[in-house]
């Protein structure tokens, strides 16, 4: 599941009913014969108009139950040079649907009394994936890697999907480069780790002393007759070999495999490719809608599983258990599975996944003896993932779409107004300041409702609800707002990603305020310092290096000249990544941005130097000239410290 991706959230024009992310307790509701028969035509009209709406070049779909395939049908292409058609057996890249095989081979272990869910995870982790405790006293242990309860901060940039395999990087490698920073105890708060679920796929790794490649293979998918799904990529084999990575996927699934597509300036065009090799465990799957099929059907009638010696019925029950939620009855974690609105108040249970050009959703539906796969491989048409198994749901209940909730006067309550940031970011290095960037607004109208932006690329609108929580309008979804340790969190949907309010000083706002200020006090200051040179010039006198008050000048001119420099030279190593938001992801942090922050650490340390040396003898300066250096020099301090807290002050990467 990728950062810029943050908040899960369907923009389906439906309603649903106040309780539909509370455990449900809707009676059993299979689809009627009548329209099972006409679903195939309602999923061809459905897809097709979003394909022409959002631009979509290929989608696969499987709908099933657990004796028989509903549909299973492939849409568009999958490759235009030369030309592909999607199919139900193309393999899409499914991304964090991925983690369900790891929670999977996790019970695995467990039932063989290999592991327990309540072991510390160094227990089974080779000396160069140890995680220390940094000040937590209590351990991880593995249920919190499946209810993503770790406490890692998020990583991203420059690192997590690769473009050139020849930076690939064994996962083992990779996982002890690019290790994060624990920020928050274990077991305390839901926030959604893509480390964690590589972590527990490494100690699958260890306890089996298998590649999880191999072992996912050999223990899980062709057991439960998923015969082309993989995690293998398609690498060049002499580069795999080369660089120790795991064998690349054969010809003939390589032959399946869907490209990834972007919509740009009117046109669909191929995407760069794009490798997960070194994080496989949590993003690398490949597999077709025949081979979901098969994976749902097993969820769905859990003696599949026993038969095929992959779980026992037991165990699968297990997993569709409730283990965390960070509220009661809202957004409540599955031992990894997550918990989707569905219509009817119909408890559905699963996972979806992205990568930067194909996304995916696959929904068990138990109740109603429904398992759903949809995939897309275009970057626009996520809204697709977001939008149709709920549709699916409406069209098998015989349900028509509503006009709206109810609203429930709430009478006083608590000021959520304001700016929210995801606790799923990085904490400690440069990387956070592009992450802080992401926020989401709420405000609150006239009537009580809330509009909400920033958690899809529309502004939503939610209504309040007699529990406190909040329902959208138009659509499935809750949120609700809950204190925490001081802080007032928004929590989202699907209960794995909260955000926690920020304060102005902490925000967006401040930082552009600031950038402006600076850009002009630096200008400003620069000009002086040149005027400086040349009056020295011009005056032909030398002036002792040595005096005070020389020093105290020469500092002050040099400071606007670095904070000039630094700001020069961020933007022109930023100017690739302002149109393009993959390239950040792929090409962060090159050579020039790092230099930036230096120098803005550099314009910081003389700044200060500057401003200790006018203060200990002042200069003969105008009064003019000191009320201007007095406003410069408090623009240059807040920016230093704004920079400080944005992680733009010296660069901090891995």
């Amino acid at each position: 599941m990728t950062l810029w991706a943050a908040v899960l959230l369907m923009n389906a024009a439906v309603a649903a009913a106040s309780d539909s992310l509370k455990e449900p307790t809707a009676p059993t509701a299979e689809p009627s014969t009548a329209l099972i028969a006409g679903l195939p035509a309602f999923i061809d009209g459905a897809v097709l108009d979003a394909m022409r709406r959002d631009h979509i070049a290929g989608v696969e779909v499987a709908v099933v139950n657990a004796s028989s395939v509903l549909l299973a049908k492939g849409y568009g292409v999958a490759a235009l040079s030369p030309i592909k058609e999607m199919s139900a057996d193309t393999l899409a890249r499914v991304g964090s649907i991925s983690k369900t095989v790891v929670w999977i081979a996790i019970m695995q272990l467990v039932e063989q009394h290999r592991i327990d869910l309540d072991d510390p995870i160094n227990r089974y982790l080779p000396p160069s994936l140890q995680i220390p405790d940094e000040g937590f006293s209590e351990p991880i242990r593995i249920k919190h890697l499946m209810t993503h309860t770790a406490g890692f901060e998020e990583t991203v940039l420059g690192h997590m999907i690769i473009a050139d395999a020849h930076f690939e990087l064994p996962v083992a490698t990779y996982l002890a480069r690019y290790r994060p920073h624990r920020v928050r105890p274990p077991g305390k708060i839901a926030v959604y780790s893509n480390y964690g679920a590589a972590l527990a796929g490494m100690i699958v790794a260890q306890v089996t002393n298998l590649p999880w490649e191999l072992y996912a293979e050999q223990k899980v998918l062709r057991p439960l007759n998923m015969r082309s799904a993989t995690f293998r990529e398609n690498l060049p084999p002499e580069l795999a070999k080369a660089r120790g990575l795991p064998q690349s996927m054969d010809s003939a699934a390589a032959a399946l495999l869907s490209e990834g597509f972007i919509w740009k300036e009117a046109q669909l065009t191929q995407a760069p490719p794009e490798y997960i090799t070194h994080y496989a465990p949590a993003g690398a799957l490949a597999a077709s809608a025949d081979d979901m099929s098969m994976y749902l059907q097993a969820f769905l009638g859990p003696k599949r599983f026993a038969a095929a010696g992959v779980l026992t019925e037991q165990s699968v029950q297990i997993l569709f258990q409730q283990s965390f939620s960070n509220a009661p009855g809202f957004g409540t974690i599955h031992h990894g599975l997550f918990q989707y609105p569905f219509p009817g108040g119909q408890l559905a249970i699963g996972h979806d996944g992205d990568t930067h050009y194909q996304h995916a959703i696959m929904l068990i539906v138990p109740n109603m003896n429904l398992g759903i796969f949809v995939s897309e491989n275009t970057d626009a048409g996520k809204s697709l993932i977001e939008r149709l198994p709920y549709q699916i749901g409406m069209y098998l209940q015989g349900q028509n779409l509503a006009a709206g909730v109810p609203r429930v006067p709430t009478g006083t309550h608590q000021d959520v107004s304001g700016t929210y940031l995801t606790l799923r970011r990085p904490y400690h290095r440069t990387e956070r300041a592009f992450f802080d960037l992401v926020t989401a607004s709420v405000e609150e109208t006239a009537n009580g409702d809330l509009l909400v932006s920033g958690l899809t690329a529309d502004i939503d609108r939610y209504a309040p609800q007699s529990d406190g929580t909040f329902h959208e309008v138009a659509g499935p979804y809750r949120i609700a707002f809950r204190q925490d340790s001081g802080r007032l969190l928004l929590l989202d949907p699907t209960g794995s990603e909260p955000l926690e309010r920020r304060g102005f000083f902490a925000g967006a706002l401040w930082l552009l305020v600031i950038l402006v200020l600076l850009h002009i006090a630096a200008l400003a200051g620069s000009i002086q310092a040149v005027s400086d040179l040349r009056a020295r010039h011009r005056r032909a006198r030398r002036v002792a290096g040595t005096e005070l008050w020389s020093i105290a000048q020469r500092l002050w001119d040099v400071a606007p000249l670095l904070w000039l420099s630094g700001l020069v030279v961020a933007w022109i190593a930023m100017t690739p990544w302002l149109g393009d938001l993959d390239a950040l992801v792929t090409q962060y942090p090159g050579g020039l941005f790092p230099a930036a922050c230096w120098l803005f650490f550099l314009a910081a340390i003389v700044t200060v130097c500057g401003l200790l040396f006018l203060a200990a003898r002042r200069p003969r300066w105008p009064r003019r000239r000191w009320f201007l250096t007095s406003i410069s020099a408090l623009i240059f301090i807040a920016a230093a410290a704004t920079f400080l807290q944005w992680g733009l002050l010296g660069f901090s990467g891995w």
